[in-house]
């Protein structure tokens, strides 16, 4: 940026099929989306639109065609006009925060995404998706262990609750989705079965006490 103020993160992508194409996303206060059709050396500006560049600056060129942009964010925003203008109303129905895409060079109706939910694939180029849900996957900002024996891994997930498991199961088939329990917004306490909350308590039997007072127990 020429005209002065801090640049802050750049997300960029090269198109696959002309690789004088490249596309930008710039943080910046007068920034947005840019076009650039001789490798870089010249820009033109497209567009404002970068959802929250300091948490995602992403940016995916389809393939097949140079004028169909991704900007990743809490929703998705995709456009059919280079940049110009975009809308939010294509991915719709599954877990948004999108960090990750991936569009098939050989079709793009073929794309898959990964977000704050886990990873989606969709056949129709983003108008439905299908959760993949075979992959024990899971973001956690925060762990604890208690004191129990075996002990229990507890920890907060992003957006998705705080929950408790085993380290340990004698069944066959190992430690599975069930042998988890949901503690909403808990860590672990030295006491085995106190687990301290910044948010509400649910009634189950790991749950303790709720630092916000909207419940307690300690059995």
């Amino acid at each position: 940026m020429r005209n002065g103020g801090e640049t802050g993160r750049i997300g960029l992508d090269i198109y696959r099929r002309d690789p004088n194409i490249v596309y930008a996303i710039v943080q910046h206060e007068k920034g947005g989306t840019y076009r650039s059709e001789d490798k870089g050396e010249t820009w033109k500006k497209m567009g404002d639109t970068n959802p929250r560049p300091s948490y995602y600056s992403q940016i995916r060129i389809d393939p097949n065609n140079d004028l169909r942009i991704w900007e990743l964010g809490a929703p998705m925003f995709y456009s059919e006009d280079g940049g110009k203008t975009f809308s939010t109303q294509r991915v719709r129905g599954i877990h948004g925060d999108y960090h990750a895409m991936w569009i098939d060079p050989a079709d793009s109706n073929h794309m898959l995404t990964g977000s704050d939910g886990g990873i989606h694939w969709s056949y129709d180029a983003g108008k439905t998706w299908d959760f993949v849900n075979t992959i024990a996957i899971g973001q956690f900002y925060e762990v604890a262990l208690d004191n129990e024996k075996p002990y229990h891994i507890c920890g907060g997930l992003q957006d998705n609750g705080s929950w408790c498991g085993p380290v340990q199961t004698l069944t066959r088939d190992g430690i599975v989705n069930e042998d988890w329990q949901v503690i909403h917004g808990a860590t672990a306490s030295t006491r085995p079965s106190t687990l301290w909350s910044r948010g509400s308590c649910t009634p189950n039997r790991r749950t303790a006490t709720s630092i916000a007072g909207t419940c307690a127990r300690d059995r």
